[in-house]
């Protein structure tokens, strides 16, 4: 049976390295690409010998192909993408600078249209893998969005990151449509990272308060639901976020 190859773009902060590491030990041939040298070499030491690496940039035309070329030489064949936007810095709106907020829009909605449009041309004369089971339809090509829980709600402070990162759930919801017919799944994971509420002291308190659960989410639970959603199991499901935020979106008020 051919092996599978995915593609992970960007690193985040712990999650693409868990990505890389889920897919990898379920048997399929991974590339992790990201125009950041210090966490690519993180990665390396992180990661079995078997995953392979690309440096270069992923919010412009010419360094998406590369990344997806870097796949065929290494592997011969690209089947799923999970791409994680870098996050912009924190600031409120009266801090906000045009120029940065461009560059965001930049590494996350306009790289994401890009990653669509480019992947679906990749993938439509690629010979599709063997399907699982007798009545499954043959595997899709998916690509799968790591976002932060600012793409499912607003915090002070993080004016940027909410509307980048909610802007990207249209471009799921859009490509998943206008992708069905090429046979190309996409969805998106909305998930509590760790960041203040990793921390110490009376915000990281509060925030965990604000979270039933009262945890962010894992990078390997982040990394397991993008498997599944990569996954034969999911073939039905496209255009959907999966949302780890331990119920926090479901909460009234402060607990």
């Amino acid at each position: 049976m051919e092996t599978p190859v995915t593609l992970v773009l960007g690193l985040g902060r712990d999650a693409g390295a868990a990505c890389a590491r889920r897919f990898q030990e379920a048997g399929h041939d991974v590339l992790v690409a990201s125009p950041d040298e210090k966490s690519l070499a993180k990665a390396r030491d992180e990661l079995p010998d078997e995953v392979a690496y690309h440096h270069g940039d992923l919010d412009d035309q010419i360094g998406l192909r590369n990344a997806l070329t870097a796949a065929v030489e290494a592997y011969g064949r690209r089947d799923n993408l999970v791409i994680i936007p870098p996050l912009p810095k924190p600031g409120d709106l009266a801090e906000l600078r045009m120029e940065a907020l461009d560059a965001s829009l930049k590494q996350t909605v306009r790289s994401g249209a890009l990653a669509l449009h480019l992947f679906a041309k990749a993938v439509a004369d690629q010979p599709p893998l063997a399907g699982v089971g007798l009545e499954r339809h043959t595997q899709m090509p998916t690509i799968t969005f790591v976002l932060s829980q600012s793409a499912q709600q607003s915090s002070p402070g993080y004016f940027s990151e909410s509307v980048t990162q909610g802007a990207m759930l249209a471009l799921v919801r859009s490509g998943a449509v206008e992708l069905a017919a090429s046979g190309v799944r996409v969805n998106a994971i909305s998930a509590i990272r760790p960041r203040v509420e990793a921390g110490k002291g009376e915000e990281s308190n509060w925030l965990k308060k604000r979270t039933p659960l009262g945890r962010a989410s894992l990078a390997e639970e982040i990394a397991d639901a993008a498997f599944f959603l990569a996954s034969p199991g999911a073939g039905i499901i496209t255009g959907e976020t999966l949302v780890l935020d331990g119920a926090r979106r479901h909460l009234a008020g402060v607990l």
